[in-house]
């Protein structure tokens, strides 16, 4: 199981190992994703019960968030070079929006998923709450 965005190039040997399923790409798309590893194995309706799951408790979650915290507005950022703003069509945005948390006005886009920006434009991750991380590469710019 991997995605084409990732090991396209590499479907015809790992073909040669084992049966390869692979998914259009990874981030956003993760709920399809889900639903074709299921197909593949055959567990279509657990599949379906799972992200059904999932979404009831996310939204539980993020009206228990919001009414807590006042509606709050969050920012997810990978401290990099360029510094990464997560968008709405990221894997996180889903998670988020799926939450029923809102995002900035400017972290609004479904396509691309991520924003990169620079140090100086910082103030462009504004938000009530900001989730961020560090790879230890950048342990650096993100102590700056």
């Amino acid at each position: 199981l991997t995605s084409k965005v990732r090991h396209e190039a590499l479907y015809d040997e790992l073909s040669q190992i084992a049966p390869t399923v692979m998914s259009e790409s990874a981030g956003a798309g993760w709920k399809d994703n889900i639903r074709l590893t299921a197909e593949a194995v055959g567990r279509e309706d657990q599949a379906d019960q799972v992200i059904a799951d999932y979404e009831a408790r996310a939204a539980e979650i993020g009206a228990a968030v919001n009414e807590a915290a006042g509606d709050p507005t969050v920012s997810v950022v990978r401290m990099m070079d360029p510094i990464r703003l997560y968008q709405q069509g990221s894997f996180s945005g889903v998670v988020l929006d799926d939450a029923g948390i809102a995002r900035p006005d400017n972290q609004q886009a479904l396509d691309p998923f991520i924003k990169e920006i620079s140090a100086e434009q910082f103030q462009e991750a504004n938000a009530d709450v900001i989730f961020y991380t560090v790879p230890p590469a950048a342990a650096e710019l993100a102590e700056q």
